[in-house]
């Protein structure tokens, strides 16, 4: 932004302006649209395998390349939602989401080192925790649950998922690693 009386160059904030703010109006989107996809009345045969949590793999995979578009509030809102509109016990997934996601966004600079095989076996790992993380506090809590084999077969479909959701949110909503290097406007690492 240019100031009009003295054609200086102004500083202006990016988390104030578009894109950080344009992410996170995408993220919502999406969101929304996996949510309404996930309650249409689509038939489910007996024995079929679960579907893979969508959200969950774009969640995990925004969060080690752009932390800053997911802010932990978006996060927990988004998994609210989704455990109120799925009929789960409402804030028990959102729980795990985020310690699952904060967890990543601490070991962020690790993360970025790695290649998508290294980060697919933390994330991996991740997942599965907070498919039993959720399991295991519904149980001490006598909440109905679904059988754990379930539960675990959608963690793995989830697993199975995310390469994909990680090149479709790289080739068509650019959203990748920083490169080596890479500032903001401020001189500030990202």
């Amino acid at each position: 932004m240019v100031c009009l009386k003295t054609g200086q160059e102004l500083a202006v904030n990016r988390d104030f302006r578009g894109d950080v703010w344009s992410y996170r109006g995408l993220y919502i989107f999406l969101g929304l649209g996996i949510i309404f996809l996930k309650i249409l009345p689509i038939p489910q045969t007996a024995g079929a395998w679960p579907y893979p949590d969508i959200l969950l793999c774009l969640t995990m995979s925004w969060i080690i390349r752009r932390p800053e578009y997911l802010p932990t509030l978006l996060i927990a809102f988004m998994f609210l939602l989704t455990d109120l509109f799925l009929m789960r016990p409402p804030g028990l997934m959102a729980f795990g989401v985020l310690a699952g996601t904060e967890f990543l966004r601490n070991r962020i600079y690790i993360l970025r080192e790695l290649s998508l095989i290294g980060e697919w076996i933390v994330v991996s790992l991740v997942i599965i925790l907070i498919f039993a993380l959720t399991h295991v506090i519904a149980f001490l809590t006598v909440i109905s649950t679904t059988n754990f084999g379930l539960e675990m077969i959608g963690a793995l479909t989830s697993i199975a998922a995310y390469p994909l959701v990680v090149w479709v949110s790289n080739a068509f909503f650019k959203v990748h690693k920083p490169a080596m290097g890479e500032v903001d406007e401020r001189g500030h690492r990202r």
